[in-house]
């Protein structure tokens, strides 16, 4: 069924919105012949970690893109990224959290592979998508730093305590060992 040209307008305005939408990411996957039950099992699991899941005609994305910043550098990577059925996946919320889940789904899923992407307004590649999927979440950075600023002070309190304990181990070792003589 043909799309009427208001229904264009507002598909492209939509992927416009999308496009504009500042520290989110846009993943493009290849989607072959998926089934609508795979479609729909696939969007409530992306629609779980925050990730809107859209299939939308290449040459709409292509107009919006147009629209949005014909001079941008970056967002012209993806033209060629636009063939065959070209999924969309969208995070504004958890950008890692949809690096994630779309690297993940696809591993398991020939009908799905990741192309490329846009994160805060820069091109990356499938290979790219794929490192910021293994970074984690934001909650699992922040334990990490956290736990990488606590290490040194650790390490001090250790250090300043462990001549007091060598001193106690010594005594008692002297004690125990005249007691037994």
């Amino acid at each position: 069924m043909a799309l009427t040209l208001t229904e264009k307008k507002a598909i492209v305005e939509e992927i416009k919105q999308k496009l504009n939408t500042e520290n989110c990411i846009i993943v493009l996957a290849e989607h072959k012949n998926q089934k609508v039950a795979d479609t729909t099992a696939l969007r409530d699991k992306l629609y779980e970690g925050s990730v809107t899941y859209s299939v939308y005609k290449n040459t709409l994305v292509k107009h919006a893109i147009k629209e949005v910043a014909p001079d941008d550098e970056q967002l012209n990577k993806l033209f060629p990224s636009l063939k065959g059925q070209t999924a969309f996946a969208h995070s504004a919320d958890k950008p890692f959290e949809a690096a994630k889940l779309m690297t993940e789904l696809s591993k398991g899923n020939e009908k799905l592979s990741v192309k490329a992407g846009l994160f805060e307004g820069k091109f990356m590649s499938a290979a790219e998508i794929e490192q910021l999927a293994a970074i984690g979440s934001k909650d699992m950075l922040i334990a990490r730093l956290i736990g990488a600023m606590k290490a040194p002070m650790n390490r001090l309190v250790h250090a300043l305590g462990s001549p007091q304990s060598k001193l106690v181990f010594t005594l008692k070792a002297i004690a125990d060992q005249k007691e037994k003589a």
